[in-house]
């Protein structure tokens, strides 16, 4: 039915997200809680297990130019980059105001492991990996695609979330 009803890419993201089992002991008749977040004990996931690149986002004052473009009424986004003299991991993380040019909203479930409770951080190598995803969609000529995911462009202050949701 998802193969006639949407685009077939669409089809295969949806799909995917079904081979991802979660208990269900602690659910009941009223309520699941299989995707509930325990703030105190949530760990960010990395790509892999053995990773263990560091977390990017809020270096160079990009914390602070997301809540100057939320300020101005306008949406921020990212672009990740590698830099020319970069070690193995190493990422550059650029913050810009949305324009008219193509972005991608990044929805997902903390539950995967793309959150951050403490911080407005992700590691390293999932920064890459969601970068390689979002450039994927569009032609080589408009790469690097900017992109926005809440875990980076929603700070963490109450009433800068409350006005960036």
């Amino acid at each position: 039915m998802l193969q006639f009803k949407m685009i077939y890419s669409t089809s295969l993201y949806i799909v995917g997200g079904f081979n991802r089992p979660k208990s269900h002991t602690r659910c009941s008749q009223d309520v699941c809680v299989a995707n509930f977040v325990e703030e105190s004990t949530y760990e960010t996931k990395h790509i892999s297990a053995d990773c263990d690149y560091a977390h990017s986002g809020e270096e160079a004052g990009a914390s602070a130019l997301i809540t100057d473009i939320l300020g101005s009424g306008s949406t921020p986004v990212i672009q990740v980059s590698s830099a020319d003299d970069a070690q193995e991991g190493d990422v550059v993380l650029s913050v810009e105001r949305s324009t008219r040019a193509p972005y991608v909203a990044i929805s997902h479930v903390w539950s995967d492991g793309l959150g951050n409770p403490r911080n407005n951080t992700l590691p390293r190598c999932q920064l890459r990996r969601l970068q390689g995803y979002v450039n994927s969609l569009y032609p080589k000529s408009s790469r690097p695609v900017s992109f926005w995911i809440d875990t980076i462009c929603v700070p963490r202050q109450t009433h800068l979330r409350r006005k960036a949701i």
